[in-house]
């Protein structure tokens, strides 16, 4: 293929999936409210609390699907039919074993912290317990379902997988809007994700029968140097996984176990809203690992340094004004968003709290994908499951005693310092002096910073409703855009003698 060709592909799949991330992303965020007035603070809670546990379960997906469309891509450039469906085969019948796991692991533990959580609340028990059955059994079935967007992701088919993932959101939505209109209950949305979760798994699975006319099943084709090959995957990165879990998970299933249901609402809100936040740039910067893969495989330290300065200047320009304007139009947001002051009242300080270093995760997420591209791990690994269990004891110690703003608090505190030693093993790694790192990231985002706090001074909080929410944010953010443009397109001598200045590295630099 020709490599004009291939880059354009690679170019319209990263969009399409990108679009895909997004509408996900916005359906999530405008169904929230209309939600919780649907089902009230209690169920609502309960579902945030399942979701949390049932992500733990994700993780028997062992990081396997990445080996799998690296395996897959590779045989399909060297016609290797033969290998790619033994390890389409062998892989499904792996994740079958998992996703048995899951289930029954889900399944057993559900029920009781069902019980646990809502014991106060005047909900219906087997209703209930049957919601959180269902989605372990969703789960499940999703493990070895999986291998088929895997499938459409090592053909590089990134943009029919968004497609069709998008129509069923669509439809989904729908069905949602729907049944909340008519008779809402938390069992019957658990009935439409459900059937949703099929619905597009059958699809895509259609789309790769198509794709792969000589795509075959058997028992026969399941091999065991397969699956050992399959299986392959990093420790370290599994590690990682779990412990990102821990670290962003462990916040519901506190409140739930030591407060109640509907104060799960009230930290989920505002736990969800901080992840809307930081989702979309981090969708962004964690295409950078193939990038810093290649630099340091070719050891091109200039272009990695070139790449991380620029690549974390630009995801906090885009952060910045999302983090400040949670701080400043909190509340109107919120109660323009939620239609209620109580449930603003009750969300806002933990949003502040969560919300506070966004800035200084995206910077981290810039500089993780340096150490994801290098291969380097270990402590990587080690130091984020000391924050998740930090993260964990905090939460249970503050929790009783701080409510939600406590574990709030538990989750931040050892986050601020492993984004801070993530930044500082990037900068390490490639030889970057921290001074140069300050002057030619930092430096202009504290500027602009303070142009938008500023401005959110000078025109005070806005009224509730979208309109002045809006008018009051373009205001603000007028001034912002500008000097990022100046400092982007018209200040380029100046940060390209800032980029050449030869500051010496400090004792614990080590150029590789």
């Amino acid at each position: 293929m020709d490599s004009t060709v291939a880059g354009k592909r690679l170019a319209t799949g990263a969009i399409a999936n990108w679009c895909a991330f997004a509408a996900n992303l916005l359906v999530a965020f405008f169904l929230a409210p209309f939600l919780i007035h649907k089902l009230g603070d209690a169920q609502y809670g309960l579902w945030i609390f399942i979701e949390s546990l049932l992500a733990y379960l994700t993780l028997f997906d062992l990081g396997l699907a990445a080996s799998l469309v690296r395996f897959l891509a590779r045989y399909e450039a060297q016609g290797e039919i033969t290998l790619r469906n033994r390890l389409l085969n062998t892989a499904l019948a792996f994740y079958a074993g998992l996703g048995g796991g899951a289930f029954l692991i889900g399944a057993l533990e559900i029920p009781w912290f069902t019980l646990r959580v809502t014991h106060q609340e005047p909900l219906p028990q087997n209703e209930m317990i049957f919601f959180g059955i269902l989605m372990a059994c969703n789960l499940g079935l999703t493990l070895p379902l999986s291998v088929f967007p895997s499938i459409l992701d090592g053909l590089g088919r990134f943009g029919l997988k968004s497609i069709v993932r998008i129509v069923v959101l669509t439809l989904k939505t729908l069905a949602i809007l729907i049944c909340m209109e008519t008779q809402p209950s938390l069992l019957g949305l658990g009935i439409i994700l459900f059937c949703a979760n099929l619905l597009e798994h059958a699809i895509i699975a259609g789309v790769c029968s198509v794709l792969l006319r000589d795509l075959k099943f058997s028992r026969a084709l399941i091999h065991r140097e397969t699956f050992q090959q399959i299986k392959g995957y990093s420790l370290n990165a599994f590690v990682l996984m779990l412990a990102g879990r821990a670290s962003v998970q462990t916040g519901p299933i506190l409140v739930g176990l030591f407060l109640s249901a509907p104060e799960v609402t009230f930290f989920g809100i505002a736990w969800r809203l901080s992840e809307f936040a930081k989702a979309l740039p981090r969708s962004a910067t964690n295409t950078l690992t193939t990038a810093f893969s290649r630099f340091d495989a070719q050891r091109n330290l200039a272009e990695s340094q070139r790449l991380f300065l620029n690549a974390s200047r630009l995801a906090l320009w885009v952060i910045l004004p999302i983090q400040l304007g949670l701080f400043f139009q909190g509340p109107s947001f919120l109660e323009t968003w939620l239609g209620s002051p109580t449930h603003a009242q009750q969300v806002y300080p933990s949003l502040v709290i969560l919300s506070s270093v966004l800035t200084l995760l995206i910077a981290q997420s810039v500089a993780a994908r340096v150490l994801y591209g290098a291969g380097q791990l270990r402590w990587f690994a080690r130091w984020a499951c000391v924050e998740a269990i930090i993260n964990l004891t905090l939460g249970i110690v503050l929790a009783p005693r701080y409510g939600i703003k406590g574990v709030a608090w538990g989750m931040i505190i050892p986050n601020l310092f492993m984004n801070v030693w993530v930044i500082r093993e990037a900068i390490r790694l490639l030889g970057i002096p921290l001074q140069k790192y300050l002057l030619s990231t930092l430096m202009p985002v504290l500027c602009g910073a303070s142009l938008l706090c500023g401005a959110w001074l000078l025109l005070g909080a806005p009224s509730v409703g979208w309109q002045n929410l809006i008018l009051n944010g373009v205001q603000a953010l007028l001034p912002y855009v500008l000097f990022v443009f100046i400092w982007e397109r018209w200040l380029q001598p100046i940060r390209q003698r800032i980029a050449e200045t030869k500051i010496p590295s400090p004792e614990w630099v080590s150029l590789r």
